[in-house]
């Protein structure tokens, strides 16, 4: 059974936490260039990487994530809320996701899905979803739209029927056409609030606090979850928008504040990254950790998007690189050698982990273990970054590891993730051209322990 520690197997002290809905908050659908989420990307990359925990919580089923995940190029969360609200996963150690069993066992109390969907038979306005979007606490339709005044009809219709036949039900609207049945304790604000509930009695509840993004009426019950700051994007639907306008405006009786609960001028993952911005989540001036995230961002970007050249400008002499293929190159002697092509594109960083090297007085040297994982086995991303704090030495020699994602087309290349482990020399840490490269290494990771594999795996075996 899966808990929240197992969310916190790479961060067991998380600084802060990120809560966003996916389809047309943190994804631009329409935009196959996906320019605003690859600044998502990087700010998240660079600044919350390794010390804060990133949450998916959207309306899709599992098996519908993973189409997502093939079309946009999304980081790896630590945690993914499916289904309205209605299903937890962790990522664990091993990198697979498994469910929050005590949450399900929550929302068993009191739900009689036989009788909600019988019940909601009745109604011919709506039209049920595809199989794969009906679960466990979920039933899912379609409004057959018709006048303001009779959708409203038939959803307050069917909330009055589901209360007088005593079914501990909850009915949620959003995107002007999606209608879902839940059980009662479900939600993605209901689902939030239990995860940080068990952060709460982890002693992991985050400092700097949590910020939840969305763009429609099953949004809404984050935005309520008691202390979280708020962005609602500005492609919000009219139900999100005109509940956060009611919100800030005290005449209506809303107690929300600019602090709180931003609408942003940009769309999407831009959106996000506005009210990042000005909530003063980024830390200000960056720390060591985040410029050596950055120059380790920077150096990914390089090895895909430009001549293998340039990495020479990032590198101490003598530097060496390790490709895919197995050669074994001088950085510096590189100029004019190209990319790998079958990787050339959109291509992004994603789970940088960040270990010491620790060098012994006779020379030999090892990576420092951390948070009692065997660093030097664990995959990108599962060890505790948050350890190593803010100070870096001078001349300290550190190990990154990091995974180098890209497109193929128009869809996530799943079969050519690289698997990378950089040293790099702390020459400078507190300036931004403060690193230097010393050895760089690519590996092709097969593609059955990739995130996409495990995500695969969670959709063919949920229901």
């Amino acid at each position: 059974m899966a808990t929240i520690q197992d969310a916190l197997h790479a961060c067991p002290k998380p600084r802060f936490m990120l809560v966003s809905d996916l389809d047309h908050t943190m994804v631009q659908n329409e935009d196959l260039t996906h320019e605003k989420l690859q600044l998502f990307n990087r700010l998240w990359s660079i600044n919350f990487s390794g010390d804060s925990l990133l949450v998916f919580s959207t309306g899709r089923s599992p098996n519908l994530f993973c189409q997502l995940w093939d079309e946009a190029p999304l980081l790896t969360p630590n945690v993914l809320i499916c289904s309205v609200g209605s299903e937890i996963f962790y990522r664990t150690p091993d990198g697979s996701l498994l469910p929050d069993k005590a949450w399900e066992a929550y929302l068993d109390q009191g739900w009689d899905r036989a009788a909600v969907q019988a019940l909601a038979a009745k109604y011919p306005q709506l039209a049920p979803q595809v199989a794969s979007e009906q679960r466990r606490h979920k039933l899912s339709f379609h409004l057959q739209r018709s006048t303001a005044e009779a959708d409203e009809a038939v959803l307050q219709g069917l909330r009055e029927a589901l209360a007088a036949a005593g079914l501990a039900a909850k009915v949620i609207y959003s995107g002007g056409v999606d209608v879902d049945v839940l059980a009662q304790g479900a939600g993605k604000g209901k689902a939030l609030e239990f995860i940080l509930k068990e952060l709460q009695e982890a002693g992991a509840y985050p400092p700097d606090g949590v910020q939840v993004n969305g763009d429609s009426g099953n949004d809404i019950e984050l935005f309520q979850v008691p202390g979280v700051r708020g962005c609602v994007v500005s492609n919000a639907h009219p139900e999100l928008r005109n509940w956060a306008t009611a919100a800030l405006d005290p005449s209506k009786g809303g107690s929300a504040t600019p602090a709180t609960l931003h609408i942003a001028q940009q769309p999407c993952a831009g959106g996000i990254v506005e009210a990042l911005l000005l909530f003063g989540s980024v830390q200000n001036p960056p720390q060591p950790q985040s410029l050596l995230r950055g120059f380790v961002t920077e150096l990914g970007l390089l090895q895909s998007n430009a001549l293998a050249g340039n990495l020479a400008l990032l590198a101490e002499p003598g530097a060496t690189w390790v490709t895919p293929a197995g050669r074994v190159l001088q950085v510096v002697q590189c100029m004019g050698e190209p990319a790998d092509a079958a990787a050339a594109g959109l291509t992004w960083v994603d789970r940088i982990c960040v270990r010491p090297l620790v060098q012994s007085k006779g020379g030999q040297t090892s990576i420092h273990q951390q948070g009692g994982a065997a660093a030097a086995d664990a995959p990108a991303g599962t060890v505790n970054n948050s350890s190593l704090t803010s100070s870096i030495s001078e001349g300290e020699l550190l190990v990154v590891t990091y995974q180098l994602w890209s497109f193929k087309g128009q869809s996530r290349d799943s079969s050519r993730v690289r698997q990378c482990s950089v040293v790099v020399r702390a020459s400078q840490p507190g300036a931004a051209d403060g690193f230097k490269l010393l050895h760089l290494h690519e590996g092709v990771m097969a593609a059955d322990v990739t995130a996409t594999a495990a995500f695969a795996a969670l959709a063919a075996t949920s229901t």
